[in-house]
C-alpha cells in the first residue's frame, strides 16, 4: 500500500480539518554532565522526550465558518482529546499552543491554523511520596561542597620548601594509583574503563600542578571518585569501591605527630614549621578522599536495589559506621559536620522507606540430613519454594542437605 493510500483524513476531537504540513519533536532527555580536567563528558539519559506534533492545517468551503468555529471549540475543551494525525494514525493529544484563525481576502472561504499537539501520556495521581533518593544526592552534593572548603583551607604550600609540595604530591599519586587498583580488580574490559584509566593517568601527570592549586586538585578528586560508580556491572560493587576507598587510603602513612605541637600552638622541640605542615596537608588529603568516598557512597546507596530487608540494614550499618568515624576527623569544620549529619540522616531514611517492606533473612539449622524439598515444606510450608533454598546456600545435592548446617532462609 503506498504511503498516500495510507494517509487518513486528519480531525481533532472528531472535527476535520485539512493538512498543508505537519513536523514534530522527539527524541531523548540528556543531562550533559562535565568534569574538570576531562576531555570527555558524561551524558546522563533520563528517558524520552514528550512527544510533539505540529501540524500546519486549514478549512475551507462555503460554509467554511461553522468548520473554524467547531475546531476552536476543540481547541479550547479542556483535557486530552483524540487527534487523527493523517501520517501517524490517532493519538491522545493537548493542544499546546494554537495560532490562527489566519483568514484573508485574497483566500476568502479558508481558516487556517498553526497548532502543535503535545502527547497526553497517562494521568499520575499525586501521592505523598517524597523523593528520597534525590534528596540523597542533593544532600550528598551539600556535604561535598563543605567538606572541599574543609580541604582547600586546611592544606597550604604557602612559604614552604619544595619537598613539602613534593611529599603531597606523593600522596596524590598514591591516591591515583589507588584508583587503578580499584580498577584493575574488573574483569571487564569497556570503554569506560579504558576512558577512566586514561582520566587517571592525565591526573598523574599534571599532579605537581594540580596539588599547588588546591581548588583544582579537589575538582580532580571529586570527578575521578563519582565516576567510580560507572565502572562495575552492579551498582552493589559501587558501594564496595567506595567503602574500601574509605577504609583503606592513607592506613599505611606515617600518623601525623600531634606532639609536633603543644598545648600553646607553638612547635614542639625539635619539630620544624615546615614538617607540621608537611602533616597537616597529608592529613587534609586522607580525609578529604574518605569523606569523598563516603559522600558518593551514600549516593550509590540510593540507587541500590534491594532484594531483602537484611541487606538493606547491612547497607546502613556501614554507613552508620563511616559516618561516625567522618565526623570524629580533626579537619571536619562545623559546617562540613552539619553537612554530613544531613547526607547521614537523608540516606538512612531513603533505604529504611525502601527496605521497610522486604523481607528479612533468618537463618534454619535441620537436625538431619534431609531433601530440599521437605526443609522447604518445614520452613515455608509450600515445598515449591526449594529452588529458593538451593539456590540461596549453594547447595551442590538438593536431594542431601546436611544436618547441623545453618541455612540462609528468606522471613
Amino acid at each position: 500500500m503506498s504511503w498516500k493510500e495510507r494517509m487518513r483524513k486528519g480531525s481533532f476531537r472528531g472535527v476535520p480539518f485539512l493538512i498543508e504540513s505537519a513536523d514534530g519533536e522527539l527524541g531523548r532527555r540528556v543531562v550533559l554532565h562535565e568534569y574538570p580536567q576531562r576531555d570527555k563528558p558524561y551524558s546522563e539519559d533520563l528517558g524520552k522526550k514528550t512527544r510533539k506534533f505540529s501540524l500546519d492545517l486549514f478549512v475551507l468551503g462555503p460554509d467554511y465558518m461553522t468548520a473554524r468555529d467547531n475546531l476552536i471549540t476543540a481547541f479550547e475543551t479542556e483535557g486530552p482529546g483524540t487527534l487523527v494525525h493523517p501520517y501517524l494514525g490517532n493519538i491522545s493529544v493537548v493542544a499546546e499552543d494554537v495560532r490562527g484563525p489566519r483568514e484573508s481576502t485574497r483566500e476568502g472561504g479558508m481558516a487556517r491554523f498553526s497548532v502543535t499537539f503535545v502527547e497526553a501520556g497517562e494521568k499520575v495521581q499525586p501521592t505523598e511520596d517524597v523523593n528520597t533518593a534525590s534528596a540523597v544526592s542533593s544532600a550528598a552534593d551539600d556535604a561535598l561542597m563543605t567538606v572541599s572548603d574543609d580541604f582547600q583551607e586546611g592544606f597550604s604550600l604557602e612559604d614552604q620548601p619544595t619537598w613539602v609540595a613534593e611529599e603531597a604530591a606523593g600522596i596524590g599519586e598514591k591516591f591515583f594509583s589507588t584508583l587503578k587498583s580499584l580498577k584493575d580488580k574488573l574483569s571487564a574490559i569497556s570503554d569506560t574503563l579504558t576512558d577512566y584509566e586514561s582520566a587517571i593517568h592525565d591526573a598523574v601527570d599534571d599532579v605537581a600542578a594540580l596539588i599547588r592549586a588546591p581548588g583544582q586538585f579537589a575538582a580532580t578528586v571529586m570527578g575521578l571518585v563519582n565516576d567510580l560508580k560507572r565502572l562495575p556491572n552492579q551498582i552493589s560493587s559501587a558501594f564496595a569501591m567506595y567503602g574500601q576507598l574509605f577504609d583503606s587510603f592513607g592506613n599505611d602513612f606515617e600518623d601525623v605527630p600531634r606532639s609536633s605541637v603543644t598545648d600553646s600552638g607553638a612547635l614542639a622541640e625539635g619539630s620544624t614549621g615546615s614538617r607540621v605542615r608537611q602533616m597537616a596537608n597529608q592529613t587534609a588529603i586522607v580525609d578529604f578522599v574518605k569523606k569523598t568516598a563516603l559522600a558518593e557512597a551514600a549516593r550509590t546507596a540510593s540507587e541500590m536495589d534491594f532484594t531483602n530487608g537484611t541487606e538493606a540494614q547491612a547497607v546502613i550499618e556501614q554507613l552508620t559506621g563511616w559516618f561516625d568515624v567522618a565526623m570524629e576527623m580533626e579537619t571536619t569544620s562545623d559546617a562540613a559536620y552539619a553537612g554530613l549529619v544531613q547526607l547521614k540522616a537523608t540516606a538512612i531514611r531513603d533505604i529504611n522507606r525502601r527496605g521497610r517492606n522486604l523481607k528479612q533473612i533468618t537463618h534454619f539449622t535441620p537436625a538431619e540430613t534431609l531433601p530440599a524439598l521437605v526443609i522447604a515444606h518445614l520452613v515455608y510450608g509450600d515445598a515449591r519454594r526449594e529452588e529458593d533454598i538451593v539456590t540461596r546456600n549453594a547447595i551442590v545435592h538438593p536431594g542431601f542437605v546436611p544436618g547441623g548446617a545453618e541455612l540462609e532462609i528468606i522471613q
